[in-house]
């Protein structure tokens, strides 16, 4: 994850937006179409056309719906300034990479716990890295 000006950002996501990844199965452009500064899905759904999702996949998603569907794009830019501790402003750069800890931290976990969260995450991405194919 990174910090960018409005709000803390997926790298995933980040990067099929900016065209720099393709989703496993095209599935992004399926979805979503784009023009120069916003993202927009191309059609509505419906659950059926969820059907990889899990129930509590789903139920999560209403619940996000439920709490931010109303909100706009800058009240959803202000709650996040304002709730996400782990979102820092961006310096001198357009993203600034979120600490695992940081991210542990706002989530509820101790000092201790989040260090250790963090440095299972980063060992766990060195062995993925070891054993990626190039």
């Amino acid at each position: 994850m990174v910090s960018m000006q409005y709000g803390p950002v997926l790298c995933q996501v980040l990067d099929l937006m900016e065209g720099k990844r393709q989703s496993a199965q095209g599935d992004w452009d399926i979805w979503v179409s784009a023009d120069n500064t916003h993202q927009f899905l191309r059609q509505p759904f419906t659950r059926d056309a969820l059907d990889e999702l899990s129930p509590a996949a789903i139920d999560i998603l209403r619940a996000v719906w439920e709490q931010f569907g109303h909100m706009d794009k800058s009240q959803i830019v202000e709650w996040t300034h304002t709730h996400c501790s782990e979102w820092l402003a961006p310096q001198d750069s357009p993203a600034r990479p979120l600490e695992y800890a940081a991210l542990a931290r706002a989530v509820g976990f101790d000092a201790d716990t989040a260090k250790a969260v963090a440095e299972h995450i980063l060992a766990t991405q060195q062995v993925n890295q070891f054993f990626a194919t190039p």
